[in-house]
């Protein structure tokens, strides 16, 4: 078994004892000093550097901190139990000055809080708080403890999980506070006032609190379900919709007279542990609710096209609505791992949220390409061709793609044994490799053979184009077969043998800035189809910081526990893939939900592949939240973001030009698509920035051409039989000729 060096546990305990602590011998093994020594003694005393010498020096002896009053008031707050996760992030809520001191991950892989108060107590000794599934244990006099670097009994070692190893200091008000708040958290529930109010009406909360109830019901009921688990769950949504108590009290007993005896259950669910879970969820900071999307007012304010029939024969096509898009991203869409990472570095960094929820989808569903399936006879992998478009050099779209993809790695590294080779240099998971930048169609063969599983990335979307647009290359055929294809075979002879590779699953993740994607595109990706294969990201960003702070060691922790309970679920070393079903199966809500949408769903050039999207994002969603079920809740969230999808790819449609007018009115169309009250110097500016690309002409002529479209107030779109006028507001017309 591995052993740290003898050294290293004696230096440690000698700068302990040169600090005033109180240390004592552990045998390795155990968590006791029994066996060594009588350590009562140094309840009450330094030891001194004889007896650190004769304990430490050329021993196996592990590490203990004997904490209070003898090591100068120090103390360790111990986190344990399943979700024990949950209950240290708790307390660093109500306690966030422990963030920046000593955070210790010990042997067994939970969390210690070292602190340190000048004037502690000398009557507190242990006390232990018992929360859901989880206890906080607060250890000052008379206590001992192994720390860094010792070894736990069960192999693993105790490491500094923070920057910093000192122990935060906290003023002897403040101890009683944790003491106040792990002996009696009755006393210490969050005052609503301090977060904003629940601005859903009263009787939405109760229509929602019920849905709430029916959900975590079945999932007791038809999927086997822990009863506390869930019931914690369901008051923890009260809390968030911030309901008083005495209704909340109402609805848990009703959950609790559901669930009260269940097959193989030995005993009945009693109205004490509902009551238990609704009084532990309320001492938690009400989070924003969760709304179904069922229940979600329409807040479309968009105005109905009028429509001004030329000839009336005609019968307008639906499908043709050219009214004002909505491009706001619906963020409710993802949930877990994906989720918690774009709220943290979204945060603390100015690259757009969107940008961090689809880098994310795009590894993973990289990670995963071959390692899941949803039953159909399509076998969809959850891989993504995404671009993320925005302004240049203000969104940060290649820093979040390549910030995103060296956090994934780092920690598959990290869970994976953190191996090096000989030259000491980290040895990275081959379940996440990426190539930057590609230039033939043989290049990226040679590369599949070697990566089957492989995410394709350009820190600029336009020389992947302009790569494609050389006469005789074959990139662009094969990067669009392999969407879907899980086979490539070159058109070039290699001797007598066509040249192909088996079993890949290549991603695309590709950075554009909003003036390139205007004009990116000639005839040949059009026809082929590549466009309606990207699943495009718009998003702009404001300025935050000239020197970002680091992102906080919480929420690197948080994540990083997200993280390895994702691979717990989803191990990456199996060779049958998961499979991941519908909750009750084809005939179940969740099934038929998305099977209703489908039918529904418009036959445009915007929606194609849309479905094919929804499965892959289903996936990905399930693998995030650690689900083996796709639930009629996920399928409410997915909806919007593929509505959404279908309006963003009529906003950014790429056009295929003849002539310098048909460019020019494109141009047009497509600024007011996305702004519909444009001024008349917002137009020509439009127009000035394609002339600082070099295509004065087009610049010139497009405003020449804009002023007279303006002064119309009628935009012409080719291509129709008929004359129709699309309204977008009192300023502007589209006429279709």
């Amino acid at each position: 078994m591995e052993t740290k060096d003898n050294d290293e546990i004696y230096q440690a305990a000698k700068k302990l004892v040169e600090e005033g602590c109180s240390v004592v011998p552990i045998k390795k093994g155990s968590k006791s000093p029994d066996g060594i020594i009588k350590w009562t003694p140094y309840q009450t005393r330094v030891p001194t550097e004889q007896e650190i010498t004769k304990w430490f020096s050329h021993t196996n002896h592990q590490l203990g901190l004997v904490t209070g009053c003898v090591s100068r008031g120090r103390f360790i707050l111990d986190f344990d139990g399943p979700n024990y996760v949950d209950a240290f992030l708790d307390f660093l809520d109500s306690f966030p000055e422990f963030e920046s001191g000593a955070i210790v991950r010990s042997g067994s892989g939970k969390f210690h809080l070292h602190g340190i108060c000048d004037n502690i107590p000398v009557d507190v000794t242990m006390i232990k708080k018992h929360l859901d599934s989880a206890t906080i244990e607060l250890r000052a006099n008379l206590v001992q403890t192994l720390i860094p670097p010792s070894q736990h009994p069960n192999g693993g070692f105790y490491e500094y999980e923070s920057r910093n190893e000192n122990p935060t200091p906290v003023t002897r008000e403040r101890f009683m506070e944790v003491v106040t708040y792990i002996n009696d958290g009755k006393t210490t529930v969050h005052s609503h006032s301090d977060v904003p109010p629940c601005d859903i009406p009263s009787d939405q909360k109760l229509t929602s609190a019920d849905w709430y109830k029916r959900w975590v019901i079945r999932k007791v009921l038809f999927k086997g379900e822990s009863r506390n688990d869930k019931g914690y769950e369901l008051a923890r949504y009260l809390n968030d919709l911030q309901l008083p108590i005495e209704e909340a009290g109402k609805i848990m007993i009703d959950y609790a007279e559901d669930v009260g005896m269940v097959r193989n259950k030995d005993h009945e669910y009693t109205y004490e542990e509902a009551e238990g879970s609704l009084d532990s969820a309320y001492h938690n900071t009400p989070r924003p609710p969760f709304v179904p999307h069922s229940m979600q007012p329409n807040e479309s304010e968009a105005e109905t096209p009028v429509v001004e029939v030329i000839d009336e024969t005609i019968v307008v096509n639906e499908d043709l609505n050219v009214g004002q898009l909505n491009l706001i991203y619906p963020r409710d869409t993802f949930r877990g791992l994906i989720k918690e990472c774009a709220d943290v570095y979204s945060t603390y960094l100015e690259s757009p949220y969107e940008f961090w929820v689809f880098n994310w989808a795009t590894i993973i569903g990289s990670m995963y390409a071959q390692k899941v399936l949803i039953p159909s006879q399509l076998k969809t992998q959850p891989r993504l061709y995404c671009v993320l478009i925005g302004t240049s050099g203000k969104t940060r779209k290649s820093e979040s793609k390549k910030q995103s993809i060296e956090i994934i790695r780092d920690l598959l590294w990290e869970c994976e044994g953190s191996q090096r080779d000989e030259k000491n240099k980290k040895i990275y998971s081959k379940y996440l490799t990426y190539k930057d930048g590609m230039g033939s169609a043989e290049g990226l063969m040679r590369r599949l053979k070697v990566t089957p599983n492989m995410i394709l990335c350009f820190d600029e979307f336009r020389s992947f184009v302009q790569k494609s647009d050389i006469k005789g290359s074959n990139l662009l055929q094969a990067v669009t077969s392999l969407f879907e294809d899980t086979f490539l075979e070159n058109p070039v002879k290699i001797g007598s043998d066509f040249d192909r590779v088996d079993d890949c699953a290549l991603s695309l993740l590709a950075c554009c800035t909003s003036k390139t994607w205007e004009t990116l595109f000639s005839a040949s990706f059009i026809n082929i189809g590549l466009p309606n294969r990207l699943w495009l990201v718009p998003a702009e960003a404001n300025r935050k910081s000239f020197t970002p702070n680091s992102v906080p060691e919480k929420e690197l922790i948080r994540l990083r526990f997200r993280f390895f309970k994702m691979l717990e679920k989803f191990p990456l070393d199996v060779s049958t893939p998961y499979l991941i079903d519908w909750e009750g199966g084809r005939y179940g809500d969740a099934y038929q939900r998305i099977e209703d949408w489908y039918m529904k769903m418009p036959d445009n050039d915007f929606t194609t592949r849309v479905d094919t999207y929804g499965r892959k994002f289903l996936m990905i969603m399930a693998i995030s939240e650690g689900k083996d079920v796709i639930t009629l809740e996920m399928v409410e969230r997915i909806i919007p973001l593929l509505d959404w999808q279908m309006q963003v790819r009529e906003a950014y449609q790429p056009e295929e030009f003849t002539n310098l007018m048909s460019k020019i009115e494109s141009a047009i169309r497509r600024v007011v698509k996305r702004n519909p009250g444009i001024t008349q110097g917002r137009m020509f500016s439009q127009f000035r920035e394609l002339g600082g690309q070099k295509d004065k002409e087009l610049a010139v002529q497009g405003m020449v051409r804009s002023d007279e479209i303006i002064q119309k107030n009628v935009i012409p779109l080719t291509g129709g039989k008929h004359t129709i006028r699309y309204f977008y507001n009192p300023k502007w017309k589209i006429e279709n000729e």
